[in-house]
């Protein structure tokens, strides 16, 4: 192979992303996670002022957090990871549950 096939082949391999593209797209999810932590933190905060349940915040966190567990579950298929994703899916559940009790 001479280097220009070895080239057209890299770019051909590479096309859909390259490596700068995939990490800056990971560190971007991972950073945009802060802004809905800190944002359901201030609604916390903002209920526990105004004496309000805090049922549905913690429903949506605790979702959140399952669904970051569920990911390392797919792909790394650790124990640890498959435990906390059920525990945090629980736990949203029962949070909505106990949300909409209270709503009605």
């Amino acid at each position: 192979m001479n280097k220009n096939e070895i080239l057209a082949k890299s770019r051909q391999e590479n096309m859909n992303d390259d490596e700068c593209q995939k990490k800056r797209r990971t560190d971007q999810d991972a950073f945009s996670v802060w802004g809905y932590i800190i944002m359901s933190f201030i609604f916390i905060v903002l209920k526990l002022i105004q004496r309000e349940p805090l049922e549905d915040v913690l429903s949506i966190l605790w979702c959140g957090v399952a669904t970051g567990f569920l990911y390392g579950a797919i792909h790394t298929k650790e124990k640890i990871s498959v435990i906390a994703t059920v525990a945090g899916y629980l736990l949203a559940l029962l949070f909505l549950c106990k949300y909409c009790m209270e709503m009605f």
